[in-house]
């Protein structure tokens, strides 16, 4: 919306005076201006909705965590019989695997709940309308 008298480019929905020339604004239609409150109360999740993508992250977490620490567990195991056989003490061994499990749990963990957080099932569709 522009001002009558100096043509300067006015947001309707804050000011009632023009800010250079202190011109009042008078509008076309003077009734109330919607703000559209009812459909935006409509598009807002529910708590349940909420907690099914919290349960559906957190299960997704900790699948990621026992797939990724086994699935990295058995790689090295194949990693480790091929690889030219040296003395290695038990300590060295369980070091390792522990090492493995841990480190693949953690990768998985996080790669699994971030697939999960951005293909959660139920999206705000106010907020994901970009996409």
């Amino acid at each position: 919306m522009n001002c009558e008298a100096c043509g300067a480019s006015i947001d309707y929905r804050f000011p009632t005076t023009c800010l250079n020339c202190s011109r009042e604004l008078v509008t076309a239609n003077s009734g109330e201006i919607p703000t559209h409150a009812e459909d935006q109360h409509r598009l807002r999740l529910k708590v349940r909705h909420h907690l099914v993508n919290v349960a559906t992250t957190l299960g997704a977490t900790l699948l990621g965590l026992v797939v990724g620490g086994y699935g990295t567990l058995m790689a090295a195991a194949v990693l480790f019989h091929l690889l030219p056989h040296r003395e290695v003490s038990c300590g060295d061994g369980t070091v390792i695997g522990f090492l493995v499990l841990v480190g693949g749990g953690i990768v998985g963990s996080v790669l699994s709940a971030t697939f999960a957080f951005e293909n959660r099932i139920y999206k705000n569709p106010s907020c994901c309308s970009h996409r």
